[in-house]
């Protein structure tokens, strides 16, 4: 493999291990995207999930932190 090719590689190996690690998310719609996503990439390369086990030198992990605080709900009536 040329370095370029091993570089992309190693890309789409991390990119999938960050996506099985979200897919272990607390909330249900972010974990199933997760999911599919890191399977679909999985199916188009033709990796299995012990390929993308080599990027866990990096150890990705999902953190809840709490509540967002920096959104606010619109309030009606108000304009932008």
């Amino acid at each position: 493999m040329t370095s370029s090719a091993e570089e992309g590689e190693r890309r789409l190996v991390d990119r999938i291990a960050r996506l099985l690690a979200l897919a272990e998310s607390p909330n249900v719609h972010e974990a199933e995207a997760a999911a599919s996503a890191a399977q679909r990439l999985m199916l188009k390369y033709n990796l299995e999930a012990v390929d993308a086990g080599r990027a866990k030198a990096r150890a990705y992990g999902f953190l809840h932190v709490g509540k967002a605080s920096g959104r606010s709900a619109r309030r009606s009536g108000c304009s932008r």
